[in-house]
């Protein structure tokens, strides 16, 4: 009898593992980090480094002069969080791929996502809500106020009161209560973001994520 009720709670074990709780899934990791770099762990604030697993639900937060790349497991989409930039990193896996929703409380991001279907990356500020469909740019909020600067392909921005396209060589800007606005032409210079890091076989290698900003 012990015999079976061993059996039978090792498989519920096992089963709780594989199947467990999708909160607790490892979504990305981060691929380089630079000065202070912390993750919300209950109400403390925890101190990360390069090749942090990053769970579900994770908040991470980079500090004055400071710079975290995250990197998703599924398709390779990079998320480049500058610094005084607050940002929640959730995903939903299904089919081996991931469904991401972040969510840019404060601050500056880059990001280059490839292609993907329809509504499977998208980030979300109080103030409007970008869907990304493989394309590099880059974004930055603070005092209630959204920026977008495009390099590659397009994004749908969008809130309540209305949506925009913003295609290659375009910015946008969006406040509290109004709706998307497109900028054509406002870009005038060229920004690379190089990031070298040491792969699995401690080889060096380097990202350059371009995009434009005003």
């Amino acid at each position: 009898m012990k015999r079976k009720v061993s059996i039978i709670l090792l498989f519920f074990l096992v089963f709780a593992t594989i199947y467990g709780d999708s909160t607790k899934k490892v979504i990305a990791y981060i691929l380089k980090v630079r000065g202070n770099v912390t993750v919300q762990k209950g109400g403390n604030w925890d101190k990360v480094a390069s090749g942090y697993k990053v769970i579900n639900g994770d908040v991470i937060k980079v500090g004055k002069k400071g710079l975290a790349v995250v990197k998703f497991i599924d398709k390779g989409d990079i998320v480049a969080i500058k610094e005084n930039s607050t940002i929640k990193i959730q995903g939903k896996i299904k089919n081996g791929r991931i469904a991401k929703r972040l969510f840019l409380k404060v601050g500056d991001i880059v990001a280059s996502v490839k292609k993907g279907k329809e509504g499977e990356f998208s980030i979300t500020t109080p103030v409007a809500t970008a869907s990304i469909k493989g394309t590099e740019f880059g974004m930055k909020f603070v005092n209630d106020s959204l920026s977008l600067m495009m390099c590659k392909g397009v994004v749908v921005l969008f809130n309540n009161q209305g949506s925009v396209f913003v295609h290659k060589g375009e910015s946008a800007v969006c406040v509290k209560g109004q709706m998307p606005i497109v900028r054509k032409g406002g870009v005038v210079k060229d920004n690379k973001l190089e990031i070298e890091f040491l792969d699995a076989r401690n080889v060096k290698r380097k990202i350059i994520i371009d995009y434009e900003s005003k």
